[in-house]
């Protein structure tokens, strides 16, 4: 495999997100961690942090994680906004 493409993979934000979502909750820290060096704060990850914390019911962190990067998730998903 050309070394490029492999470098490429391992800083998927896409393939970081779904790894942390589908990681068992004991070792789910840990991939967090990974995944946020790996993969620079990609939104993808950023948006899967946020899910986690959202469906374990901690409202007021899953509110920061979706706050902390609002702009490049809406430039990601071409989400604009009213209000702006």
């Amino acid at each position: 495999m050309n070394y490029q493409k492999l470098f490429l993979i391992k800083k998927s934000g896409e393939l970081w997100s779904l790894a942390v979502e589908n990681e068992p909750k004991r070792t789910r820290k840990a991939k967090i961690v990974d995944a946020m060096k790996k993969g620079e704060n990609n939104p993808y990850v950023v948006l899967s942090i946020a899910k986690i914390f959202w469906k374990e019911k901690k409202i007021e962190k899953a509110r920061k994680w979706f706050i902390k990067n609002e702009f490049k998730v809406r430039e990601i998903f071409g989400i604009r906004s009213k209000y702006r």
